[in-house]
């Protein structure tokens, strides 16, 4: 699968159920000319290397009289310095959409730099995505959204730990939903359990024979971890998870092809963190930042 496109199979862990309120203008405005300031900054050191190369070599080819009288004269600077303002802007809305924070001067340009000397967008993006500070929020999330609290400490770093050496977000949430913590939290009962799994997971209530079948799981010698990832990985959850963070990236539903396709992906075991990450390589998230 092609992860840098969301049309192909494609904001923090603890998913809200709602898509969040538009960026207000005044902070696109802010993104924009903080973006503007260190793309200067950038095009600056660019145009002293420019500036060390023979002007033969520097002079574009004469444009044919038809693109001569349609086209506005731009310079090499120009086209420089219009991309350094286009990624930074992009760094800065990712870390405000991730992070929930603004992002650090050396962040910034350091990820500029990377996508202005070719980096691809995947490969920074997944960069992010997989970073100790982010997976920290994913973790945090899901503290908060199954057992209703934050993470002790000794907790988030051994969690982070886990997802370091390959753990994934649901195999972490499978392993909250099972403890004896939500399993009391929740009535201490299978039946309680079961159906607080529904309401936490799937946002409905069960049906008797939803109950029936999955207590019926339990009696048969299935352990509640093994309960707890067949909702976690069920295409009805999946799919509401995905469509969350294509609502609170892109501001807009999923469209089917890309349902089925990421669905399939972590079905298959791919990251939550590479989902994302595909959703902001895309040149729609670019375009729209």
């Amino acid at each position: 699968m092609d992860f840098s496109h969301t049309q192909s199979p494609a904001r923090t862990a603890a998913i809200s159920r709602t898509s969040p309120a538009p960026t207000p203008d005044g902070t696109r405005r802010h993104r924009r000319w903080t973006s503007i300031l260190v793309a200067t900054a950038l095009t600056t050191a660019m145009a002293s290397t420019m500036a060390a190369i023979p002007a033969q070599a520097r002079v574009p080819a004469a444009p044919s009289p038809a693109a001569a009288a349609t086209s506005l004269p731009t310079t090499t600077t120009d086209v420089a310095a219009a991309a350094a303002v286009a990624v930074a802007t992009y760094v800065t809305a990712v870390y405000e959409d991730l992070f929930s924070r603004g992002v650090d001067p050396e962040g910034l340009t350091g990820w500029a730099n990377a996508l202005l000397n070719g980096t691809p967008r995947i490969t920074v993006a997944n960069s992010i995505t997989y970073s100790d500070e982010y997976r920290m929020r994913l973790i945090t999330g899901s503290y908060d959204r199954f057992l209703g609290r934050g993470p002790d400490p000794q907790g988030l770093q051994g969690w982070l730990g886990a997802m370091r050496r390959g753990v994934t977000i649901q195999e972490m949430e499978s392993g909250f939903i099972a403890s004896p913590e939500y399993y009391a939290n929740s009535g201490g009962t299978d039946q309680g359990w079961i159906t607080e799994l529904y309401r936490h997971v799937l946002n409905r209530g069960p049906s008797v024979a939803d109950l029936q079948g999955w207590m019926g799981a339990l009696q048969r010698g299935a352990n509640r971890e093994q309960v707890a990832m067949g909702f976690l990985l069920s295409t009805e959850n999946l799919a509401t998870v995905v469509n969350e963070q294509y609502l609170i990236l892109l501001h807009r539903g999923i469209d089917p092809v890309g349902r089925l396709g990421w669905v399939a992906a972590i079905q298959r075991g791919h990251r939550l963190e590479e989902v994302i990450g595909g959703i902001i390589a895309s040149d729609e998230y670019f375009q729209a930042t």
